[in-house]
């Protein structure tokens, strides 16, 4: 593997293709960190991936890209935000930050680990659409609400 900002910017664009190969469309948009949440629901249940969800095999390496792709998302609407990674860190890959042009912080792997295992209590967009709503034009999407139906 190369340096983490690199893996990072290669595993935004791998889950963007993912999703895509399921028909979803990941756009860098805030409102696309909605979709995030709807695979949660759909692939995991108390914590666990479901046995035949898309997080039953190898879910280290997709939480790692749909974090990276949460960062990535807050680098393109807020363009003074930038990673704050420790290539020679251990945990370098759950410990990368985002600093956004406030100086505030934000972890968006540890995001994806905690929306996997505490489930909607740690969702994705709302919390993203909160932390960019200086940024966001985009008006939210109230259909969050209904994504257990």
């Amino acid at each position: 593997m190369g340096l983490l900002k690199e893996d990072i910017e290669t595993e935004a664009e791998w889950i963007i293709e993912c999703f895509e190969s399921d028909g979803i469309s990941l756009d860098y948009s805030v409102n696309s960190l909605l979709q995030l949440d709807i695979f949660f629901e759909k692939n995991s249940k108390d914590g666990k991936p479901l046995p035949d969800g898309r997080l039953s095999t190898d879910p280290g390496i997709i939480l790692f890209a749909i974090g990276a792709y949460i960062g990535q998302t807050f680098l393109k609407n807020d363009p003074g935000a930038e990673w704050i990674t420790d290539d020679s860190d251990p945990q370098g890959d759950l410990n990368a930050a985002v600093r956004f042009s406030t100086g505030e912080m934000v972890w968006p792997m540890q995001r994806a680990v905690g929306r996997l295992k505490n489930g909607l209590k740690d969702s994705i967009y709302p919390y993203a659409y909160e932390l960019m709503k200086n940024h966001n034009i985009e008006p939210f999407d109230s259909g969050f609400w209904n994504i257990r139906e």
